[in-house]
């Protein structure tokens, strides 16, 4: 009787390799009630192909795991692990791309799974977005003007010491002492 993981023909399982943990874990998150993080994947409709049934399946669709800093992403966050719908990250990219409070966006037509990945490709930084959204600028503006193309927060001569007021004072170590109150 063959081994319900599809026998260890590939000897990963033996070894115990990183691309074999990362199948196991797969498999359990969705298949296991009991496992810990059963709720957000199996616990939510998340499964996986029955191709990926046998690990070597998985590992003639996927490949080896490029590094130990890559995970098993999937492209669309709500659908399940089969192969047209996963791909090898690094941790960073998949931390910050797939979590369910992501915000979709879409410019021009395209559309994109996150704020983040629209930033990566119109070149700003989400922190810049961020900013803009702030000073009360429209999402789509805020993501694709290029950086020193929308006005600033407010113009310099709001935090410039007006005509008449006496300059603050500083204490020793060179920090504004508080205003006094009027």
């Amino acid at each position: 009787m063959g081994n319900p993981n599809g026998g260890l023909r590939h000897g990963h399982a033996k070894l115990k390799t990183p691309t074999y943990k990362i199948w196991r874990g797969m498999r359990a998150r969705c298949n296991r009630p009991k496992h810990k993080d059963w709720p957000k994947y199996g616990g939510r409709g998340i499964k996986v192909c029955e191709r990926w049934s046998s690990f070597e399946n998985f590992l003639s669709d996927m490949g080896e795991r490029p590094s130990l800093d890559h995970t098993i992403d999937r492209i669309d966050p709500l659908g399940g692990y089969a192969p047209e719908n996963c791909r090898w990250v690094p941790r960073a990219v998949q931390t910050a791309e797939n979590k369910t409070t992501l915000r979709a966006v879409t410019i021009e037509g395209v559309a994109y799974p996150s704020i983040r990945a629209a930033c990566r490709v119109f070149g700003v930084s989400p922190t810049t977005v961020n900013m803009r959204l702030v000073d009360g600028h429209d999402l789509i503006a805020a993501i694709t003007t290029p950086v020193g193309g929308l006005p600033n927060r407010r113009p310099r001569e709001s935090y410039l010491p007006k005509p008449g007021m006496p300059p603050r004072e500083r204490d020793s170590g060179g920090r504004f002492l508080p205003t006094p109150a009027r």
